[in-house]
């Protein structure tokens, strides 16, 4: 019983230092390379933070932790790139084309297919770009982005 509460200590301890590392250390670190097991707890911490404080917070404060917690979500998936030997501008690119699609959509009025549409592409573009990377270990070896995180 001591052994695992112990273990859940270290965890909860463990999940902390990488959520204030990311979020207030390595806010603007836009190099080097993070691990799988860091940039998993970073957007499995940030999924439930942000479902509850959705439905909490008011509009106005929602939208200024989302302007807020955006450049850290960003620069911790340009990190998980750079562990691929990828660079983080497909983060961009991808971001700029789900806003194009929408704005296509919806200059054309397309109610059913905007809805569903955008919905399902979101999605599929978040499953893409934020769980495989978390799920598929990096380069072993050093790359051009630094040596293989800890």
């Amino acid at each position: 019983m001591i052994l695992s509460l112990n273990k859940i200590f270290y965890l909860i301890k463990d999940i902390f230092n990488i959520l204030i590392k990311n979020i207030f250390i390595n806010y603007f670190k836009f190099s080097g390379r993070t691990s799988r097991k860091e940039y998993l707890i970073y957007c499995i911490s940030y999924l439930i933070i942000d479902y509850f404080l959705q439905r909490k917070l008011p509009f106005l404060w929602y939208f200024i932790y989302i302007i807020y917690i955006f450049i850290p979500s960003l620069s911790i998936a340009f990190r998980r790139l750079h562990d691929f030997n990828f660079s983080g501008i497909v983060i961009l690119c991808a971001i700029i084309f789900v806003i194009a699609v929408t704005m296509f959509f919806d200059n054309y009025d397309i109610k059913f297919i905007n809805d569903r549409l955008t919905t399902y592409f979101i999605y599929t573009l978040f499953i893409s770009l934020d769980v495989v990377p978390g799920l598929i270990p990096g380069n072993s070896g050093s790359n051009k982005y630094g040596e293989p995180p800890e």
